[in-house]
């Protein structure tokens, strides 16, 4: 959940979709990413009172169909009456429909504890000039964030890291770090920089060479660091299947929708307008 303002300890969370038929650089706008319930309290919701009605909505979409041009088909599709926009994403089944959150996984978990574990081998003097020049860091006006220092990890954002991934790591680290040490983390950037890449601006083998870089990471990770090889260094064997089921790391991450729950949290005094786009939400308090 997000907090709802800074004088309470109220909370929201949001069940959104977005349709997946819809081409990458319009399926995570904000129009179109239908918000179907939203719950606002200040324990987390118990996920069967709170999504019951809004899942049971959803089957009646299924059952009775879509209305397309005045028309509802009614063909039987994989034993339902007409092929719903949501039917390519409640029926894929288990595990292929599942995605490893790049955002959490290799941003906020795994990439943010190599950082933190090398910064603490740094002197003091060091990371402090390391960390002006990741703050001086100049980026076209497009970026949104800029990059922080190794010291304020603690308050750091998933895409200030991510700059810091593709962007900021090896170009400030390379006069400081052993080559070897150095030329471990380059298999990790590399390989995740590759799995961001379209599978139509690149060619067929892409996906196999990042595989090999992070497999190779994965098996030598040890050598380098301590009490770091869990779970989520495992997940990113999993990144392979999951570019070649559902796209590249660009297009299957959690940064839209947080940006969908920041932008309602924000406008939670709500505008005409915003009345208006959100007449037909359900919400739960």
């Amino acid at each position: 959940g997000i907090n709802w303002c800074k004088s309470t300890k109220l909370k929201m969370w949001l069940f959104s979709t977005f349709v997946i038929e819809l081409p990458p650089t319009l399926r995570y706008r904000r129009a179109n990413m239908p918000l179907i319930s939203m719950w606002v309290a200040c324990k987390e919701p118990g996920i069967h009172l709170w999504l019951n009605e809004s899942v049971q909505m959803l089957k009646l979409l299924k059952t009775n169909g879509i209305l397309v041009n005045d028309f509802t088909s009614k063909i039987n599709v994989y034993g339902h009456l007409g092929k719903c926009i949501l039917d390519s994403i409640l029926d894929v089944p288990l595990p292929t429909s599942i995605i490893c959150d790049y955002g959490h996984v290799s941003l906020l978990r795994h990439f943010k504890d190599v950082i933190r574990s090398i910064g603490r081998a740094l002197s003091p003097s060091l990371r402090k000039t390391i960390d002006s020049k990741l703050r001086r860091q100049v980026f076209p006006l497009y970026f949104k964030r800029k990059m922080r220092g190794i010291e304020e990890l603690s308050y750091i954002k998933a895409s200030e890291i991510k700059n810091i991934l593709l962007y900021g790591f090896l170009p400030h680290f390379h006069n400081v770090l052993p080559c070897n040490v150095l030329g471990h983390i380059a298999l990790f950037i590399c390989g995740v920089r590759l799995l961001h890449s379209s599978h139509k601006k690149v060619r067929e083998s892409t996906d196999d060479i990042a595989n090999e870089l992070l497999k190779m990471y994965h098996e030598h990770h040890n050598f380098y660091y301590t009490y770091m090889e869990n779970f989520v260094l495992h997940l990113h064997a999993h990144y392979f299947m999951n570019y070649k089921l559902h796209g590249s790391l660009t297009y299957v991450n959690t940064f839209a929708q947080e940006d969908l729950m920041g932008s309602i949290a924000s406008d939670r005094n709500g505008t005409y307008r915003n009345i208006y786009e959100n007449s037909s939400f359900f919400v739960k308090t």
